[in-house]
């Protein structure tokens, strides 16, 4: 038994000519499934794209200042899909850099990518955004003294 790549067709020996095998190969590997978050050649251009743009978002630095790391990923998450959907709204899907296609994959996998991606991104944005935190301001108190 053959299996022909990614289209987990299942061919008996013999059902197919070899050339006519060989050429539905040949189709078929082109269409290959895009890569995963998991993959450290597309994970690392993601951390950065998004730490540079979470950096840079009011948002994000309201929410490092109001909530401790445990609940900082949550507006961290949400902030981080708005952000990606807007950037590559209007972009065609084949202008997308590999790791933008593998950031918006379908499935269980793609999900448990995605968190992985939102966990390791919440640490150093958190500290980074916590220790530039603007010094509070004076209070009554402060200017009494």
């Amino acid at each position: 038994m053959d299996i022909a790549p990614l289209y987990l067709v299942t061919v008996e020996p013999g059902a197919m000519e070899p050339e006519a095998a060989a050429e539905a190969y040949r189709v078929a590997a082109p269409r290959q499934f895009p890569g995963t978050l998991t993959d450290p050649a597309l994970r690392g251009p993601a951390l950065e794209a998004m730490t540079a743009a979470a950096l840079a978002a009011p948002q994000v630095a309201q929410a490092a200042r109001a909530n401790d790391l445990n609940n900082f990923i949550y507006p961290l998450t949400a902030w981080v899909d708005e952000w990606a959907t807007e950037q590559w709204a209007d972009v065609p899907p084949g202008d997308w850099p590999e790791w933008v296609r593998a950031y918006f994959r379908q499935g269980d996998d793609a999900v448990g990518d995605r968190n992985g991606l939102y966990a390791e991104l919440a640490g150093p944005i958190y500290a980074q955004l916590r220790a530039t935190d603007p010094a509070p301001a004076p209070t009554l108190a402060d200017a009494e003294q």
